[in-house]
């Protein structure tokens, strides 16, 4: 007989699989030992695995239902939710599995539970059974790494006339959780009163409790992002996002406490006109590694901006920054792109705004960036001028480590002017971009087929007009995935 592997070795065998659910599956209808190795990394991530599925959400919610004591089983049958009369205790107790929370996938899959196993399907009855698992996560879940929670303008509540007396506001999970690694917070349900809901007050105190949080992001409907759960961020973050949220008041000390942050993203958001004094200009943020700044409206002078890159320290490798944060100034554009020169010899991956015709500058600007694995172009929708063999010429001195080019621009070229320019390339391009140009035709993509087909894995040309079905097959037979939008119409 062949001898048994340690228990140790499984462990770190199942580790490699944890985020491919077929194989786990698999490993746990193998024998009781391998079920019971597999068990933790297929259930450490329920939320993940189910997708969107009716069946998969009410098999997880059945699960965990099979878990619950005989306490709780009678509390959810006193207030009107029936449970399958054959129901099994569960061969573990999957909650202790449990380290990738999700609260809003966890509210639909109960929706879809309801959907197929209540005759009284009502939102009393969700919030019931939400209460109950919810507290019976709060009590059997060793820890959590991840969570992810959208927050209702309209939380849990009492409900009066029932036997359940529901105050279920996360304020247990700041004693109780304290290793979490990621936190995702969704403001995008209604505006809230942050004076009386205590919820997010309480989300705040979990925040801040964290001993090892590094990834945060908060997403907004434009809402304005509360300063205490701003407050809450320490030291110990290296990646924090912003998504369409309101910052008021002043904001020159944000993030000032977040001095190990390397990853940092404002997408969508909005800074005040009014405050004395600009927005980060109080961080220094030396370990930056990443800037993303996104039709975010910051209201501030070159010099933040150009502050962020010095204090980099050549850490910068990947910028994105469109011209909404410019103001349409030219000399903000050269200003900063001087910065970059001069403090970001690093940079592999950059997305930065160009009008058409500023494109013969680029030449220059390139040069300083020969590691430079990734560069979009990109400027406002009314630019529509067509470009000249000047300003293609800048593909004379692309670096040979760039494999991913997008020209964001509803510009127009011919197919001519565009072999001239993949004749001076140099790049073995693996990604070629091209999305808002109209103007591609067969022509265009016999040009580029003949240049870069040994390359290329992947062409976007979302909004070719002037495709044929011919020239899109032949295409295919060089490139392994092309993206047209009306891709369907032309086959």
């Amino acid at each position: 007989m062949a001898p048994i592997l340690p228990v140790d070795c499984f462990e770190e065998i199942f580790r490699f699989l944890q985020e491919d659910k077929t194989s786990l599956h698999s490993c746990i209808l193998v024998n009781r030992l391998w079920c019971e190795n597999t068990s933790p990394f297929l259930w450490r991530q329920p939320f993940t695995f189910i997708g969107i599925t009716l069946r998969a959400s009410e098999k997880l919610i059945q699960t965990y239902i099979s878990c619950l004591n005989e306490k709780d089983r009678r509390l959810l049958i006193t207030n009107g939710i029936k449970l399958p009369k054959l129901l099994k205790r569960s061969t573990f107790n999957y909650v202790t599995f449990l380290r990738n929370f999700n609260l809003e996938r966890l509210r639909k899959s109960i929706s879809r539970w309801m959907k197929l196993n209540q005759q009284k399907y009502d939102q009393v009855s969700q919030d019931i059974l939400l209460y109950v698992l919810l507290r019976f996560i709060t009590k059997y879940c060793p820890a959590l790494e991840s969570v992810y929670i959208v927050l209702k303008s309209q939380p849990i509540k009492p409900i009066s006339g029932n036997s359940i007396n529901m105050h279920f506001k996360f304020d247990d999970w700041a004693d109780k959780f304290t290793s979490i690694r990621k936190f995702s917070i969704d403001f995008t349900d209604e505006p809230f009163d942050y004076n009386e809901d205590n919820e997010i007050h309480n989300i705040a105190r979990l925040i801040k409790s964290q001993n090892i949080l590094q990834h945060i992001k908060f997403i907004g409907k434009y809402q304005v992002c509360p300063e205490f759960i701003i407050s809450s961020l320490g030291d110990t973050l290296t990646e924090a996002e912003f998504y369409n949220l309101n910052f008021e008041d002043d904001t020159s000390n944000i993030l000032e406490c977040c001095k190990n942050l390397e990853v940092l993203i404002f997408d969508g958001c909005y800074f005040p006109m009014g405050t004395t004094k600009q927005p980060l200009s109080s961080a220094s943020l030396s370990q930056i590694s990443k800037l993303h700044i996104i039709e975010t409206d910051f209201h501030f002078n070159d010099d933040v901006l150009i502050s962020l890159i010095r204090n980099t320290n050549s850490n910068l490798q990947e910028l994105y920054i469109t011209r909404h944060v410019y103001h349409d100034k030219i000399e903000s554009l050269q200003r900063i792109n001087s910065a970059l020169v001069k403090y970001c010899p690093n940079i592999t991956s950059l997305n930065i705004p160009f009008y058409t015709n500023e494109l013969i500058y680029l030449s220059t600007f390139i040069k300083a960036f020969p590691k430079l694995r990734s560069l979009s172009i990109g400027s406002r929708w009314f630019d529509e001028s067509p470009i000249n063999y000047r300003s293609f010429e800048f593909g004379r001195i692309l670096p040979t480590t760039l494999q991913c080019l997008e020209i964001n621009m509803p510009c127009s070229f011919t197919a001519e002017l565009f072999e001239m320019f993949l004749a001076l390339l140099k790049s073995p391009l693996e990604i070629l971009r091209i999305p808002y140009c109209q103007c591609i035709s067969d022509q265009h993509l016999d040009v580029i087929t003949r240049y870069l087909g040994n390359s290329l894995k992947e062409l976007d040309i979302q909004w070719a007009g002037c495709v044929t079905k011919e020239g899109y097959l032949k295409a295919q037979n060089h490139i392994k995935f092309i993206y047209i939008k009306n891709s369907e119409e032309i086959v």
